[in-house]
């Protein structure tokens, strides 16, 4: 006699219902995630970018400590990253964009399983492939930013996933990832601040509050006042509106919301689950921040390290600054939002806003204003988006404040300082995934809302992979460009696929620099940090950009004693540094008399023995 089947719970059903409608959508949208990632890795290229990442691992891998050996711009964890890499795998720019890659794999997966705690497995979907397209894709170059934004987001994944059922885990947790994350590249900072509102936001939501928070009424305006100082030196209506506007936005509209309540409650005290919280987060943060700090004090390099941090932003808000969009964007942003949600959306039906995207689309490809005006209204909607969350959130209107939406909105203003104080296009994509995540976790009571912010989906999900990933990188945020007829460079490090004109400037420059033979260090300046790693020599001197040097350091072919090598590389085009001057040349030219020219390289060398 057969045995009957064994009952199922509730809860166990519902477990296998989830998993059976979201594995086929999670395998589909992470193959294609896994295809147009291992497409794009190896394409392109900012030249100095690369050889910044390769020579600091390369140097690691030396024995060299960052910031005690050399000038590394950032905190100095992911050399020791990409230096592992290099031992495992070996030394060549490919090693560090399959990395990224692989990393940039996990994030999306995360986020997918993330999403599909309040979407539908379709449109958790459609969000993966929307900020896939928005990401890695378009600069897949190793740099710390993308591993910042990776770990942020999984810091807030972790806060909205446990912060209910395990309050203290999920605090720790969290706090880790952001530590980590430190060490990388110190903006994410930014992540913990945007992490501390979300808190502070959530408190204030809580029925059982019997008093204002004293923490709230004199933090919030405290943490607008430091990010004013901090984009002080290049204070501009634009950077105010796009870099330090979202982050001030949402904590004006914390502290009008605490306000209200004092003025409810007529009562204020310190509020100690909020305090709490935040110490949970904070110890956790702390944790490999303080571990790494041991080690660089170890290698006696932790002094350095903390002058680099005032020393590096200075000098690169005077040399390597990017203005963000004019506050025009702002009207690009509106007009989108209120096609989007409010009283203009329920005049437009789903088929009229889909011609209307399609003729903007096509209008994008053959006209360089519609394809910039839809990275402005991209771009516009982040300090658009956190001007309306204050509002609501300050005026108490009706609307789902749920988890998600908190903790995402917060940390998305928060990290927008991230542009500082380079806001090119390219540095938005280190904080457009956040936002358009952010978004998704948004659900008025408008019904038609979801489809509304598909189609939009959808078309940026089109622009991208059309008018933007196959494109020229130089042209990101300005206009369209055909799809990049790239090249491999064949050098024993490069790899990489990339304009014909710069492989073959690269190609023979190396083989000028073989030709010239002797091991010796090599200078290469200013701003060509990728010379040396290419040509496999060690290089001279502790920068990697000419502006980040010490004012009154000499540069090594200038030195009193003796500069021991063969070759002198000048780059004339330096993207950030000034030129060499005239007598400069000239003294670089009286010990190296032969010269070799190059597209806008000069080989200087000596003369044969």
């Amino acid at each position: 006699m057969n045995e009957p089947f064994p009952s199922i719970s509730a809860a166990e059903s519902t477990r296998v219902r989830f998993f059976h409608r979201t594995w086929p959508w999670g395998v589909v949208v992470l193959t294609i995630a896994a295809g147009l990632l291992a497409w794009s890795c190896v394409r392109g290229w900012y030249p100095h970018d690369e050889g910044l990442l390769g020579q600091s691992a390369e140097r690691v891998l030396r024995g060299e400590i960052p910031h005690r050996d050399f000038d590394d711009p950032y905190t100095g964890g992911l050399a020791l990253v990409h230096a592992l890499a290099f031992s495992i795998f070996g030394i060549r720019l490919t090693v560090l964009r399959y990395v990224v890659a692989f990393a940039a794999f996990c994030w999306l997966s995360g986020i997918f399983f993330l999403a599909r705690r309040w979407l539908s497995a379709p449109r958790a979907s459609l969000l993966t492939l929307l900020v896939l397209v928005w990401s890695v894709p378009i600069y897949p170059a190793a740099i710390p930013s993308w591993y910042v934004l990776f770990l942020v987001t999984a810091s807030a994944a972790v806060v909205i996933v446990w912060r209910v059922d395990k309050p203290r885990a999920a605090l720790i947790s969290s706090g880790l990832l952001l530590g980590v994350g430190m060490t990388i590249k110190i903006t994410a900072l930014f992540g913990l601040a945007g992490l501390l509102l979300a808190l502070a936001r959530q408190r204030q939501t809580d029925p059982g509050r019997v008093a204002a928070s004293w923490e709230i009424v004199g933090g919030a305006p405290l943490f607008m006042l430091l990010c004013a100082m901090l984009v002080q030196p290049l204070a501009s209506p634009r950077v105010l509106i796009h870099v330090a506007g979202p982050a001030m936005v949402l904590a004006l509209g914390l502290w009008l919301a605490e306000l209200r309540a004092l003025s409810r409650h007529r009562r204020i005290a310190v509020d100690r689950e909020l305090c709490v919280a935040g110490a949970w987060l904070v110890t956790g943060c702390a944790i490999p921040v303080v571990g790494f700090g041991l080690w660089l004090a170890s290698h006696s390099a932790l002094e350095a390290t903390l002058h680099s941090f005032a020393a590096v932003t200075a000098k690169r808000a005077s040399f390597a600054a990017a203005p963000p969009p004019p506050p025009v964007s702002l009207l690009y942003a509106a007009a989108a939002v209120a096609l989007l949600i409010g009283p203009i959306a329920k005049r437009v039906n789903v088929w009229l806003l889909g011609l209307m995207l399609a003729s903007v689309f096509v209008l994008g490809w053959v006209d360089w204003p519609w394809h910039r005006g839809t990275w402005l209204a991209v771009r516009g909607m982040m300090p658009v988006g956190a001007a309306a969350c204050a509002v609501l959130w300050a005026c108490r209107r009706p609307i789902r404040d749920d988890l998600p939406l908190t903790v995402l909105a917060m940390v998305a203003a928060s990290m927008a300082l991230t542009q500082y104080p380079f806001a090119s296009p390219i540095y938005a994509l280190y904080v457009l995934p956040l936002m358009l995540v952010a978004v998704f976790a948004f659900e008025p009571q408008d019904r038609s809302w979801s489809a509304r912010r598909d189609l939009f989906a959808g078309f940026l999900i089109l622009f991208a992979l059309t008018q933007v990933i196959p494109g020229a990188r130089a042209l990101i945020g300005i206009a369209r460009s055909g799809a990049s007829d790239l090249v491999q460079l064949d050098v024993a490090r490069g790899g990489l696929r990339i304009q014909p004109t710069d492989a073959a400037t690269y190609r023979r420059l190396i083989d000028v620099i073989d030709s010239i033979g002797g091991d010796s260090p090599i200078w290469a300046g200013p701003d060509a940090p990728e010379v040396a790693f290419l040509a496999g020599r060690r290089p001279s001197g502790r920068s990697f950009f000419d502006f980040l040097a010490e004012p009154d350091a000499p540069a090594p072919w200038n030195r009193t004693d003796s500069f021991a090598s063969d070759v002198v590389v000048v780059n004339t085009k330096p993207p950030f540094s000034g030129r060499l001057s005239r007598d400069e040349l000239a003294v670089i030219r009286s010990r190296y008399p032969r010269t070799t020219t190059v597209d806008h390289f000069i080989v200087f060398s000596r003369a044969p023995r």
